[in-house]
């Protein structure tokens, strides 16, 4: 991919869609990276054995796994090798990580951003339970109430917290760490076997994990409480053991891109024998200073 005197070659990728100003979306991958046959870099026509969809790029997809979804271009019209990245605006003002003492009002900022963003950094979510559920379980203390009004009532016996990892450049996920408090302790979660499975180094697939809590044994109950607000957190360890910030502070960027801070749930949970009228049941609790609101 380089030439005899070192210098980096790039591969354009042109879109056939274009802004108002006429001008076609447009990003480049390095040439090294299209090479590469561990990359995996292909030209998608076609998805689970029919025409690509348009939502997914018709006629002709990029897709460069590991790699931020801006450079994955659409609609591809023209591929080109060049010297120098492409010009586009999406690749050099755009999509690119800022230092977190630059902002809008910074004179000249966009001379302060740094490389167009190619891989992404470690990241993990939970996916279940949603934000701010309420959930009925059984503490195993206690039968539930036999009352008409609770039949629709759902009763867990267990929680069951459910996510996704993944880590760009197809770093495989080692390890997906999962809090009830707020990140004062952890426990590791499952990882699903397909996901854990995928080769070294070209784990282009979110890694699925899971982490079942029993309510009774897994959850610090207040004293004679019926019921608990948890501050479930989590984060995930890559092959070259990368991990996740606790808070997007150390991270900011006016952008916002490459945030990758720990991913924040907060769930109650309600002893199923508890009373349905207890004005004690209130909203989440409040983050901890210094933690990551959703």
């Amino acid at each position: 991919g380089d030439d005899d005197g070192g210098r980096e070659r790039h591969v354009h990728l042109e879109g056939l869609d274009a802004g108002p100003d006429g001008d076609r979306y447009g990003a480049s991958i390095p040439l090294a990276t299209a090479l590469d046959p561990r990359k995996d870099v292909l030209l998608a026509f076609e998805m689970n054995g029919a025409e690509l969809p348009r939502d997914h790029g018709f006629p002709l997809r990029a897709v460069v796994p590991g790699t931020v979804g801006a450079r994955n271009v659409k609609f591809l019209a023209a591929i080109r090798v060049a010297d120098v990245e492409s010009p586009s605006f999406w690749q050099q003002k755009d999509y690119r990580g800022y230092p977190p003492n630059v902002d809008y009002a910074t004179p000249d900022f966009a001379a302060r951003a740094g490389p167009a963003i190619q891989e992404l950094p470690v990241q993990s979510a939970v996916l279940e339970p949603r934000d701010g559920a309420t959930l009925v379980v059984d503490r195993g203390d206690a039968a539930v109430d036999d009352d008409d009004d609770d039949e629709d009532v759902a009763v867990d016996d267990a929680l069951v917290i459910k996510g996704y990892a993944w880590a760009g450049g197809g770093r495989n996920v080692l390890r997906v760490d999962v809090s009830l408090d707020g990140g004062r302790s952890w426990t590791q979660a499952a990882l699903d076997e397909q996901g854990a499975r995928q080769p070294t180094n070209r784990a282009w697939a979110w890694t699925p994990w899971e982490l079942v809590v029993d309510p009774e044994t897994d959850v610090a109950w207040p004293r004679g409480a019926d019921r608990v607000d948890l501050d479930i957190r989590c984060k995930a360890v890559d092959a070259a053991y990368n991990t996740q910030p606790e808070a997007v502070d150390a991270i900011w960027n006016m952008r916002g891109l490459l945030n990758n801070a720990w991913h924040q749930t907060r769930v109650t949970l309600v002893a199923a024998h508890a009373d349905k009228d207890d004005d004690t049941r209130g909203g989440p609790p409040a983050p901890r200073e210094g933690s990551v609101g959703t």
